[in-house]
């Protein structure tokens, strides 16, 4: 009873006119809110460190929308409707990451000035920077000049129904999405740019002019973090996504890159960015391979999606930091595309409502295609989170898997994989990809065969090589678990004719036994 009694004093407080007062213990990171209403600030005090970076105060009231706002570093004491909060702000940890490609990911410029951006519950919780513009000057570009084109986290106002207004959607959903995920802010640097092909991208290359951009707008976001000093970067969440190569070029022509070339390219970059920037991964939109026409060629293979693919799939170390993160394969056709938004969104109303747009149900609603700012572009910041975090995480699974071979042909289980030596087809590249919406495709993929005396397998460049004539199986893997199984068969070499006294027909890989009498 003893116990109880001193509990009871130490959680409340008889104030001047003789009301309880609960006390209330609160820990806020720099920028972050706290919803109380009819609050009134009694003392507050800033730390030492607050003092040093010129705050004045530790938090203050925002009446309209009924909340307290950190504004600096120290502890203050408020009251409202009976209780009294103790509240301590300290250093925010943020993650910066970055959004890079083509027109597909860079959205279009905006006017919203800079500031904490987007409403709602996401404001002063993550920030992303307008992505960049191929005419700006480099280096009298100040950190002021970059823009935010964040709207109620990435989402359309529910009135207008607009989607965007021409700003980056996924760069806006994927920012919303990490912070929740994270718990902490996050800031998205969207260094994509309209029209770029990979070799502006590649520093190693005479015009990498996007390379070169990119790196500065990522080291200046840095510089702001670092300057402010009130907040904490968490340097194994930088990094960066990538979404580029369904058009390798100029006036939409269709990339001529093969694999090889888009790999080493692609790779130059990858490298240059973990040494001038420090990232820590990749996380991979897979492009499509045509944009001509909203039809299924649409999605046809190309040397830059085979060579993302590979990338992710890869066991070589080169390419560890390397994540296929979502395919957009997910909206190829109409059942796929409805089925999807039909699971994950359970409710059509509760969509409408958070989105201000009707539930998708065909493929031409979503597809990326549509450029910029459609539907479906939410949901590729949304998938990039989500399976970012688990690849963080660790807890992903493959249930399902598809071959293509370097030609970027999805291989047929049916008719499975066909080895003629007699045509020298000793070797195939065969690339394995999670089939499933929900994935993470890093390094967890093999290749077996059944009979490795028929066909023997290299998992650090995924090729298949026949050995001799027979059939086998071929197992994709996920560890132990088998996610697809393919027939192969290798057909032997073209038998020979020994002209004589009667034509004789003897398999060229077979001792000859016999006797011919020639004449």
């Amino acid at each position: 009873m003893k116990k109880i009694f001193a509990l009871f004093l130490a959680l409340i407080i008889i104030n001047g006119v003789g009301v309880v007062m609960a006390n209330e213990n609160i820990t806020l990171t720099y920028g972050d809110f706290y919803n109380v209403k009819d609050c009134l600030i009694v003392s507050q005090k800033v730390s030492s460190e607050g003092e040093g970076l010129g705050d004045t105060a530790v938090i203050e009231y925002q009446a309209d929308s009924g909340r307290i706002k950190a504004v600096g570093l120290g502890s203050a004491v408020c009251k409202s409707l009976g209780k009294e909060y103790t509240v301590t702000v300290e250093k925010a940890p943020i993650a910066l990451v970055m959004v890079n490609g083509q027109s597909n990911a860079a959205g279009d410029s905006s006017d919203y000035k800079l500031s904490p951006c987007a409403k709602g519950k996401y404001e002063g919780k993550f920030f992303v920077t307008n992505s960049m513009n191929s005419s700006a000057d480099i280096i009298n570009t100040t950190f002021e000049n970059a823009r935010l084109t964040a709207i109620d986290g990435g989402r359309s106002p529910k009135a207008s129904g607009v989607w965007l207004n021409w700003s980056a959607a996924e760069a806006c959903a994927l920012g919303a999405k990490l912070s929740d995920l994270w718990n902490m802010k996050v800031w998205v640097v969207n260094c994509a740019i309209c029209a770029q092909i990979i070799e502006r991208f590649n520093p190693t290359e005479a015009n990498h002019d996007s390379y070169t951009r990119s790196v500065y707008y990522m080291k200046y976001a840095r510089k702001a973090i670092e300057d402010d000093k009130h907040y904490i970067l968490d340097e194994s969440k930088l990094g960066y996504f990538w979404l580029q190569g369904e058009s390798n070029g100029f006036d939409r022509k269709n990339t001529e890159n093969t694999m090889d070339q888009y790999m080493d390219a692609f790779m130059n970059m990858h490298n240059g960015f973990k040494q001038d920037l420090g990232i820590k991964y990749c996380g991979i939109w897979l492009v499509r391979g045509g944009v001509y026409s909203n039809n299924n060629k649409d999605f046809s293979m190309s040397g830059p999606r085979l060579a993302q693919i590979y990338m992710s799939n890869s066991n070589e170390d080169n390419y560890k930091d390397i994540y296929l993160i979502l395919n957009t394969d997910i909206f190829k056709k109409d059942d796929s595309t409805k089925k999807y938004f039909e699971e994950k969104y359970s409710n059509e109303a509760d969509f409408k409502e958070e989105f201000g747009y009707d539930m998708p149900k065909t493929s031409l609603e979503v597809k990326p295609s549509l450029h910029y700012a459609q539907k479906g572009y939410n949901e590729l910041g949304n998938e990039a989170a989500v399976n970012i975090n688990k690849i963080f995480k660790g807890d992903t699974k493959i249930k399902e898997a598809v071959l293509y071979d370097f030609d970027g042909n999805e291989i047929d289980k049916t008719a499975g994989l066909i080895f003629d030596l007699n045509k020298n087809q000793s070797e195939k590249y065969t690339v394995p990809m999670p089939k499933s919406i929900d994935f993470n495709a890093g390094q967890m993929l093999t290749l077996e065969a059944e009979d490795p005396s028929v066909i023997s397998v290299d998992n650090e460049y995924f090729v298949c090589r026949a050995e001799k004539q027979g059939m086998t199986r071929l197992y994709v893997k996920c560890g132990n678990d088998i996610v697809a199984s393919y027939k192969v068969m290798v057909l032997n070499k073209q038998p020979i004719t020994i002209k004589g006294f009667k034509d004789f027909t003897q398999p060229v890989d077979l001792p000859f036994k016999g006797f011919i009498n020639s004449r």
